[in-house]
């Protein structure tokens, strides 16, 4: 709007006062004028000099700008909100109000933040006035960067444990916050304890509009899975936000602030809760390099309200030396208990609320993962301390190990021992035993860092002070050592100390049977009451050679005994046997290359096998690299195999052998060893020792024609007796092959391309150590090898199952019902009222093979002299061996013409292997499978005392196996399953 303003006379009279003063020359120099104002300048007029005739105007005189958009200009400044502003944007001379001198005219205009008058006054003269417009933002955006200084990431932010805690005690959540909001809007930060998240309230700075921005805070799980086992995940834990716990239920690996699995030199400590203390369950820390590498400290339930602690490790084996620590005490609920670990490399040092109560040593692991597990109980963790940093790790084990000593001796590997609190250990690292006046034996097994020393190759060396010997009497003073697998093999060697008998002698044990004493040296050691004699045992995994040496009889190390062994893993053992002080000291133990070197010293070893890339002619080592003398790795993870060599010639032809020890370094599941004879890439042999993740096993493969291996059959199958080595000869001999191992032949096969075979080793997956390595390619000397072999007798991994169930039934009435088989006569939990209550025995164990019934059958079939006989076996020589069917139907054939032999009058019946959802599919079997099937159907119409029952057409359907009839593994039979099953062998068998 304008108001107009009357000023006729103050214009004339000023004109004709200008008239009076003005010069000739003025009058041709009618300039126009323009004057501009804002807010940061007051408003001016400026006019040019007019002659009398002309009428100048300032357009500022008189301007004035009251409002704008409605509100009040103070200053030349106005504060509008956006809304206003828009508005004023679309019509800004109709939305202000002003008043406007008389013949001006205005033009308004809006530039960003000025609202801007141009005024003209019909004189010609021109000015600006200017309006500052202050806009409120009307946005309320908000992006938050950081919390805690940690990034904000898909409007989540996580925290350590720790930092979590603080952060809950924090009083200003805003001032640990980082964001960016839309200019001048207000921003109230307050925390949900309930969903964990930090809540932003946003009000734009017009107070128009608000919003909400919701971060999520959220506990980090350093968690993870095992980098070589596979094992665990962090899907086994959860964080609970109310109680500020984790909670586990299965195992993971821990993790550093980084994501990654703690391992080398690390430590790890938790408050631990265990929710449930039932008998056997288990709360477990672990350093970790594979399922059968690990060492363990272990909480243990007892009852709901009592647990215990004791620790134990695995060296490539079952889990070995049990250790109880704390005996069965009381648990406080609301306290917990702190367990920790300090491990450096492959050594684990133990806390206990922060107390050191034990360490433990495995020599050759240089390795592991932090590894957490939880067993039939879910535990809650809190204050995990976990430090990844090596050089912080190393100062922690030190300080630990401070007035920390570890023991010297203590029970074996088999949990024996004798009188050990006699053992008086020294300062000096010695141990004394005094035991003139005594004829009891003080044993124990001698531990070295927390384990008993022992291994599947290693070698111990040590001294012996002997004083206070007899003189008189019928016994003579004796010291022992041994190397031991168990109490069915080992060997003893006893130094007798006599007047008229100084000696050394070996007692060998092999297989439960003693062995001939053996006479090392005889009555040729010093005399006297005092002796000294140091010694060093040697165990290759093949063989035990014992040496000693005593600086006057024996100036060097003498060879005094040796024994072949191949004993898989054993332990050192030392005793006072009788009637003598002795102290044990200066001991050392020598694994890996310390062992090599040891052994090359004393028995200069040579090179006789080595390797090439080409088959024809010897170039370099192939794929292995030299070690000590006699030691071949390969390092490569990538499968790949060399040609053996001697005497500068390949190892090849109708007669050849190789012999020598093969082991793992660093291995994974499915590390591979392989030993071939090979003829070219199509047609070849070959045996494969390999790791499944948990046990050892080895196979069998063959090329004859083709590129890929075929006819897979397990020879060795993975069991956790397995060693961790594998003693073999490979002996090609006239169209033959045959694996030995351990001396005994597993597996024989025969093609006409192995006249003209070629020995390879090679392999995949981790690194391959070869040992002990020979050869030899005299066809003689062949052929008398092989006339002397002898094969391997099945030993069945069952037998501690055979031997519960022969007890269970040892007092049981004989002629009744015999259930036998393999897991589906197992888990045939209602045999009994199935069969109508019928005297009966179900022997049936899951896992087994034909091999492990003919094992079992002096103890599991002929006790029971049988009336009838139903037997489901024969699957898993398919399924889990790889034999063929015919030759499952032969060992079956075996086995029943067994049982028909010893029950003429048993009514026998074979129940076919049933169509499981893992072997039947699309109308056919998996071929073996079914050759299987059909081999047996021959067999039972061949047979007149032998009847077979059918399960094919009630568990089928439309050419499938019926999958409500199985459990979710599509091979074991559920509830509704074996009602049917039942069914069919009543039906068949009692005509109900």
């Amino acid at each position: 709007m304008k108001k107009i303003s009357f000023l006729m006379l103050f214009s004339v009279l000023s004109l004709c006062l200008c008239a009076c003063e003005t010069t000739s020359e003025s009058s041709n120099s009618l300039n126009n004028t323009t004057s501009e104002s804002s807010s940061f300048d007051k408003p001016t007029s400026e006019s040019s000099t007019l002659n009398v005739t002309t009428s100048e105007i300032n357009p500022l005189d008189g301007f004035k700008v009251t409002s704008v958009a409605g509100v009040e200009v103070k200053d030349d400044y106005v504060t509008l909100t956006q809304a206003q502003y828009d508005d004023l944007i679309l019509s800004p001379k109709e939305k202000c109000e002003y008043t406007l001198p008389n013949e001006v005219d205005v033009v308004v205009s809006v530039k960003e933040n000025q609202l801007i008058f141009d005024l003209t006054s019909s004189s010609g003269n021109t000015a600006k006035y200017i309006i500052t417009l202050n806009v409120l933002s009307n946005l309320a955006d908000i992006d938050v960067k950081k919390i805690y200084n940690k990034q904000v990431i898909d409007d989540k932010v996580t925290f350590t444990e720790s930092e979590y805690a603080a952060f809950l005690n924090l009083q200003d959540y805003d001032s640990v916050c980082e964001y960016q909001s839309s200019k001048g809007s207000t921003v109230q930060v307050n925390f949900d304890k309930q969903t964990h998240s930090l809540i932003f309230n946003v009000l734009s700075q017009d107070e128009t509009k608000t919003n909400k921005a919701k971060i999520e805070v959220n506990v980090a799980l350093p968690f993870s899975t095992h980098s070589l086992t596979g094992s665990g995940g962090k899907k086994y834990v959860t964080y609970d936000y109310e109680n500020l716990l984790y909670s586990l239920n299965g195992s993971a690996t821990v993790t550093d602030e980084n994501g990654a699995n703690l391992n080398g030199s690390y430590a790890f400590s938790a408050q631990i809760y265990p929710q449930s203390l039932a008998q056997g369950s288990e709360v477990v820390l672990s350093a970790v390099y594979a399922d059968n590498y690990q060492i363990r400290l272990v909480m243990r339930g007892v009852d709901e309200s009592h647990y215990l602690i004791f620790s134990d490790y695995k060296d490539r084996s079952e889990f070995f030396n049990y250790k109880e620590h704390i005996a069965s005490t009381s648990y406080n609920k609301e306290q917990g208990i702190n367990m920790g670990v300090i491990v450096d490399n492959g050594s684990m040092i133990m806390t206990i609320d922060g107390n050191v109560i034990y360490r433990r040593t495995l020599p050759e692991l240089t390795y592991t993962e932090m590894f957490i597990s939880t067993y039939e109980c879910t535990a809650q963790m809190k204050n995990l301390q976990i430090i990844s940093n090596e050089a912080q790790a190393k100062t922690m084990y030190k300080e630990a190990l401070i007035n920390y000593k570890d023991k010297l001796t203590g029970v074996s590997l088999i949990n024996t021992s004798e009188n050990i609190n006699e053992f008086v250990e020294n300062v000096d690292g010695g141990v004394y035993v005094e035991g003139k006046n005594s004829n009891k034996r003080v044993m124990g097994a001698l531990y070295q860092n927390g384990v008993p020393v022992g291994g599947y190759e290693y070698a111990v060396s040590g001294h012996l002070n002997i004083t206070d010997t007899k003189t008189s009497g019928g016994a003579a003073s004796k010291i022992e050592l041994q190397i031991a697998k168990n109490v069915q093999n080992f060997v003893k060697i006893q130094l007798f100390r006599y007047p008229t008998n100084n000696s050394i002698f070996a007692f060998p044990t092999v297989n439960g049977k003693d062995l001939n004493k053996v006479t090392c040296e005889n009555n040729t050691m010093p005399k006297g009451t005092e002796y000294q004699i140091d010694y060093i045992f040697v165990y290759s995994g093949q063989e035990i050679k014992v040496y000693f040496k005593d600086k006057n009889y024996l100036p060097d190390y003498k060879l005094v005994y040796s024994l072949e062994a191949n004993w898989g893993y054993t332990m050192f053992i030392i005793a006072m046997r009788q009637y003598c002080n002795v102290t044990f000291d200066n001991f050392k133990t020598y694994y890996g290359d310390d062992f090599d070197a040891l052994v090359n010293s004393l028995e200069n070893r040579t090179l006789e096998v080595k390797f090439s890339s080409e088959k024809d002619a010897f170039i370099d080592n192939g794929c292995f690299s030299n070690g000590n003398t006699g030691t071949y790795y390969k390092t490569e993870n990538t499968y790949n195999k060399a040609f053996a060599f001697k005497d500068d010639k390949s190892v090849c032809g109708e007669y050849w052998l190789i012999s020598g020890k093969m082991q793992f370094g660093e291995y994974a599941a499915w590390t591979q060893g392989e030993l071939s004879a090979y003829f070219d890439e199509a047609h070849a042999v070959r045996y494969v020792f390999e790791y499944t993740g948990s046990f050892y096993q080895v196979f069998h493969e063959i090329k004859n024609g083709t590129d890929n291996w075929t006819g897979y059959t397990l020879i060795v199958r993975p069991q956790v007796k397995n060693a961790a080595t594998m003693n073999f000869t490979l002996v090609n001999y006239g169209g033959k092959t045959s694996l030995l191992i351990n001396g005994l032949v597993y597996h024989t096969v025969e093609f006409e391309f192995l006249k003209t075979a070629t020995a390879t080793i090679g392999g995949k997956g981790g690194t391959i150590i070869l040992k002990n390595l020979t050869a030899n390619t005299n066809n003689q000397y062949v052929e008398n090898f092989v006339s002397n072999m002898k094969e391997y007798t099945y030993v069945s991994p069952y037998e501690t199952r055979i031997n519960k169930l022969a007890k269970q039934y040892q007092s049981a009435e004989k002629g009744g019902v015999l259930i036998m088989g393999s897991s589906t006569m197992d888990y045939w939990s209602d045999w009994q009222t199935d069969i109508g209550n019928r005297l009966g025995y179900n022997v049936g164990i899951g896992g087994t093979i034909v091999e492990d019934w003919l094992y079992a059958y002096d103890k599991l079939v002929k006790p029971f002299n049988p009336s009838t006989i139903l037997i489901y076996l024969g699957g898993n020589n398919i399924n889990n061996m790889g034999h063929t069917g015919k030759y499952t139907e032969s060992l079956m054939e075996n086995l029943l013409n067994k049982m028909h032999a010893d029950f003429p009058d048993a009514k026998i019946y074979y129940i076919y292997s049933m169509a499981v959802p893992s072997c039947y599919k699309g109308g056919k079997f998996n071929y073996e499978y079914g050759q299987f099937i059909e081999e047996m159907k021959k067999l039972v119409a061949d047979t007149d005392w032998l009847n077979g029952i059918d399960t094919f057409t009630s568990l089928t359907k439309d050419g499938e196996a019926r999958k409500d009839l199985y459990r979710n593994d599509g091979i074991h039979l559920n509830e509704k399953g074996y009602d049917i099953f039942a069914q069919i062998i009543n039906d068949a068998v009692f005509n109900k």
